[in-house]
């Protein structure tokens, strides 16, 4: 952006995203709802998710949270945008639980006009403005149980290039988005620039690179590489990135994706504030075992009793380690989060991206830091 002359301060950009996930099952134990949304601070409300069966097509995956509870999910999200006119929903299909039948769906030119068909009219029917792909993931598996192809990487783009053309014969404007592996091994079993050429954007998701499948404690979203790390320099935010960039995906296209939840890790020992060293099991999180909220970290454990914070200053995110617990986590908080805003707009990227809304804590700290960045 160009600066402004008057003040020395360059303006905020006006073409950033920045897009939400909403969880249909945060309305439950969770107890955050539409209404709960800090809308003033987004663009995009992808919600998570819709079942993509070869059967059924594109479904609502729990009817009481989507069209009943407190008067449905979805009509909520109608509402919501009659007061947020900029505000832009898409349903998100598919995710880690759902994503098992994407590679009988897309094997053939039958089923994959089918199954767009109706999600086209999913769409239409209730009031989005746009569907995002969440295939975890094509060839590589993902869940047990998902069926997997070698050729699932043409097929997927072949899938995106029919949604495209028919979001194109519904209307002008409709969005098309996928979410995006980030480690080295599943970003090679999509076709990066030929599905660029047919997608609005695409959400890297750049979390999830060490967790409890390792023998170590790392970081959950490392912008860079840390020398000394016992894992390979490519697991990190600044190589998908790139990787991406070198298969010729624009920059414009490119949205990071950054967790608002830890990954912790339990029996470490305190060498290096339990940084890299092994571990014996899992904490218990917020709700579920070794994951743990933004929310839940903020009341209850940065600052509290034997939790120790440091920020390691070449991944640039932070980490807490209790001696007492034995405890290590992996988080993000506004110092990590606005070093991700900081690489978005150092590297022209389309915006930022986050996992999920239920998660921010009560001050709405990280959406607002990056509205503040990003949003006119």
């Amino acid at each position: 952006a160009d600066t402004d002359t008057d003040t020395g301060i360059e303006p905020v950009p006006e073409d950033k995203r920045v897009i939400g996930y909403f969880p249909e099952w945060g309305v439950y134990d969770r107890d955050f709802h539409v209404w709960d949304i800090p809308a003033g601070n987004l663009t995009h409300i992808n919600y998570a998710f819709a079942t993509a069966t070869l059967a059924d097509g594109c479904g609502i995956h729990d009817e009481w949270a989507g069209l009943k509870k407190d008067g449905g999910n979805y009509y909520l999200l109608a509402d919501l945008k009659a007061d947020y006119p900029h505000i832009k929903t898409l349903i998100s299909l598919g995710g880690w639980s759902l994503s098992a039948e994407f590679s009988d769906i897309a094997l053939t030119a039958k089923t994959r006009s089918d199954f767009v068909s109706d999600c086209v009219d999913f769409m239409l029917t209730y009031d989005f403005d746009g569907i995002d792909v969440d295939w975890e993931y094509p060839i590589s598996g993902g869940a047990d149980g998902n069926t997997e192809r070698p050729e699932d990487d043409e097929n997927y783009t072949l899938l995106l290039q029919e949604f495209r053309d028919q979001l194109d014969a519904a209307g002008s404007g409709y969005l098309l988005t996928i979410a995006a592996p980030a480690g080295p091994s599943t970003i090679e079993n999509i076709e990066a620039y030929e599905v660029s050429l047919v997608v609005d954007w695409i959400n890297v998701m750049t979390y999830d690179f060490h967790g409890s499948w390792d023998s170590a404690t790392g970081f959950n979203s490392p912008l860079y590489a840390a020398t000394g790390s016992p894992f390979d320099t490519a697991s990190n935010i600044d190589a998908a990135i790139q990787t991406y960039l070198a298969a010729g995906v624009p920059a414009d296209q490119i949205v990071l994706g950054a967790p608002f939840y830890g990954r912790g890790y339990a029996g470490v020992d305190s060498t290096d504030d339990g940084l890299f060293q092994s571990f014996t099991g899992l904490p218990s999180g917020t709700w579920e075992e070794g994951v743990f909220d933004y929310s839940d970290l903020v009341d209850n454990y940065i600052g509290q009793s034997d939790w120790v914070r440091t920020f390691h200053e070449e991944s640039m995110v932070p980490w807490l380690y209790s001696e007492t617990e034995g405890v290590m986590i992996s988080y993000d908080d506004d110092e990590s989060v606005q070093a991700k805003l900081d690489y978005v707009l150092a590297e022209d990227l389309g915006g930022i991206m986050f996992w999920e809304l239920s998660a921010d804590d009560s001050a709405d700290t990280l959406t607002t830091l990056m509205a503040d960045a990003l949003i006119p």
